[in-house]
């Protein structure tokens, strides 16, 4: 890491944060990509799982459900409630983690759909209250 002895200890401590956000930017923006993608595919099993639904109010409160945990993966990275690489990190599992089980029940039949998507948007919401909470502490507040 690169110093300068004549700035001052403010100055110090802005560069340090900069090159600290500098080295988490390819694995915050492979994460946010990640996030978008899982989004949008679980968006899109829901809605051929509901295809026969005949509420709008349901598909929407699902709808609502199911993106809740990418939303406040993203809103987290950027007001920075928890470190970077571990919510990074927590978000790549959380997005690749949701293709998988979306994608499984999608190919298995007899099962019903709902559940999943009812499932998987809690285990995720538990996930990041976790890391969060593992972060605080370990943080100490």
């Amino acid at each position: 890491m690169f110093v300068f002895k004549s700035l001052p200890d403010r100055r110090l401590i802005e560069i340090n944060k900069m090159q600290k956000v500098m080295s988490n930017k390819p694995i915050n923006a492979f994460s946010i990509v990640a996030q978008l993608i899982a989004a949008a595919t679980s968006l899109c099993f829901m809605f051929i799982a509901g295809h026969n639904n005949k509420s709008a109010v349901l598909m929407l409160l699902f709808t609502v459900w199911v993106v809740s945990p990418y939303a406040i993966l993203y809103a987290a990275s950027k007001k920075s409630f928890i470190a970077a690489k571990p919510l990074n990190y927590t978000s790549l599992i959380i997005s690749i983690g949701s293709i998988i089980a979306y994608t499984f029940s999608y190919f298995s039949p007899g099962k019903t759909p709902a559940f999943i998507f009812l499932l998987i948007p809690l285990l995720s919401w538990i996930a990041v209250a976790l890391v969060a909470l593992l972060y605080k502490r370990k943080k100490g507040g």
